[in-house]
């Protein structure tokens, strides 16, 4: 069994000239809305085993309220900051848990999640979308249609 979260990083604060994107962080709302989305994550029955996040500062902050809510840690990945839906998977797919989150950005993350869940899906920021496939393995993730789809909005 394969489960996979896909989250976009929640709400951002916007940052000036002097703040690199990759430094901003999240707003007081993003912070509750990412608490909020890992806490619902884990009602709906899944825990993943592995967080895996952007380095941006915006991103890390919404995997480590995951990674509380899981009671497991973030691992960063330089590569999943910007990254297109192909190579976001290509990242799950190798670090290879059954049960894993992936926190990334957009438009990424809508890509990989219309791709999985075969609908047009734009990914606000908190929403996660999440996957299950009950036979296979990662190989078969993005080939065979998984057989549970939920997307999970902030509000």
């Amino acid at each position: 069994m394969i489960q996979l979260a896909v989250v976009r990083h929640a709400k951002a604060e916007h940052g000036g000239f002097e703040l690199v994107d990759h430094e901003r962080r999240l707003s007081p709302q993003g912070l509750r809305d990412a608490a909020a989305a890992a806490a619902r994550v884990l009602r709906s029955g899944v825990r993943s085993e592995v967080v895996l996040s952007s380095t941006a500062a915006r991103a890390t902050a919404t995997a480590a309220a995951f990674a509380e809510a899981f009671g497991t840690t973030v691992v960063e990945d330089a590569d999943l900051y910007a990254a297109p839906a192909d190579r976001i998977l290509a990242i799950a797919r190798a670090h290879g848990a059954a049960e894993l989150t992936v926190v990334s950005h957009d438009p990424g993350v809508s890509e990989l999640v219309s791709e999985l869940s075969g609908r047009e899906v734009g990914m606000t920021t908190g929403a996660v979308g999440l996957f299950t496939w009950n036979d296979g393995d990662w190989n078969d993730v993005g080939i065979v249609p998984p057989d549970e789809f939920t997307l999970l909005t902030p509000g």
